[in-house]
């Protein structure tokens, strides 16, 4: 798992370790000088905020594509009018929402492996 840059690096990671079984990338994406050699990803589920002006959504989308078309099970999910980093406020339902999906995403994908 990976916020922002963390999720680049994660990302990375993932596509040269095949130990790891899922992935999950807040507001991140795939390095560019990593795309073209990518052969494997785990599942994939990516957040982000549609209104990201520092990492755009494409960036995310762009995993997601990449993943789709080497057969990993992959989705994006943005969040209206939510920034880079989102806000992560308790009182924020997203927080909540995205929390629960993480947590879903991985007892899903890591009670498969």
């Amino acid at each position: 798992m990976g916020f922002s840059l963390g999720g680049f690096v994660a990302a990375q990671t993932a596509s040269d370790d095949a130990r790891i079984a899922a992935l999950a990338v807040l507001y991140g994406g795939l390095p560019d000088a990593a795309v073209a050699r990518v052969k494997r990803l785990p599942p994939v589920l990516e957040l982000h905020g549609d209104a990201d002006r520092i990492v755009p959504p494409a960036r995310g989308a762009e995993l997601v594509r990449i993943a789709q078309r080497l057969g990993a099970p992959a989705e994006q999910l943005t969040y209206p009018g939510r920034g880079h980093g989102f806000d992560f406020s308790e009182k924020d339902p997203m927080t909540a929402d995205a929390i629960a999906r993480v947590v879903r995403f991985f007892r899903a994908g890591l009670a498969a492996g």
